[in-house]
């Protein structure tokens, strides 16, 4: 896209990061961070009020490297004597479909025992985002993501199938990765 995508103008204004942020907080989530590698200042200052970043020093391992850097910061919340959450939402900023209607039945997916919480957004059989794990899973999750993979392998085990709960929305995998990804076919302005 020629920028880190987390800068990109999002369609209505504000960059992808933002839209991403706001999508989840309208969906139910709070607090609302946004993991920031290359760019990450720039990224950071994009961000809408009240939403925080954290810091990927390693974003060039892969995408497992932002999971890790969400679920270490939700870990140390816990531990922190705050209680800290429960179940954290991922998606990903390259996603523009992904909306706060979807990030809301994803959550609602999660609703009842979230600490045991697993919620994939699919497309048939395609895995999407957002994603939805409880506390239970966020060790495992960890030890997935260490090579830099995303969460594919945790959601894939066969040990967890049966608890996996799988929310059917299209736009959950149409990622923009290119200018022709995007509606319209245009370039990708800059936020």
């Amino acid at each position: 896209m020629g920028t880190p995508k987390g800068l990109l103008a999002a369609a209505g204004g504000g960059s992808w990061a933002a839209r991403a942020a706001h999508a989840l907080a309208a969906g139910g989530c709070d607090p609302v961070l946004v993991t920031v590698g290359a760019s990450g200042d720039r990224v950071a200052a994009t961000l809408p009020a009240g939403v925080g970043a954290v810091p990927v020093a390693d974003w060039d391992r892969g995408p497992g490297a932002g999971v890790a850097a969400a679920l270490e910061h939700a870990t140390s919340l816990r531990r922190g004597g705050s209680g800290g959450p429960d179940l954290v939402v991922l998606t990903l900023v390259d996603l523009p479909g992904v909306d706060a209607a979807l990030v809301a039945e994803v959550v609602a997916a999660a609703a009842g025992d979230t600490a045991h919480a697993l919620v994939r957004a699919v497309d048939g059989d395609r895995p999407g985002h957002p994603v939805a794990l409880g506390r239970a899973h966020w060790s495992r999750a960890l030890r997935v993501c260490a090579d830099g993979s995303g969460l594919r392998a945790l959601f894939a085990a066969p040990d967890l199938a049966a608890h996996v709960v799988r929310v059917q929305h299209p736009a959950s995998v149409r990622d923009a990765d290119r200018p022709e990804d995007l509606p319209g076919h245009g370039a990708p302005g800059r936020a």
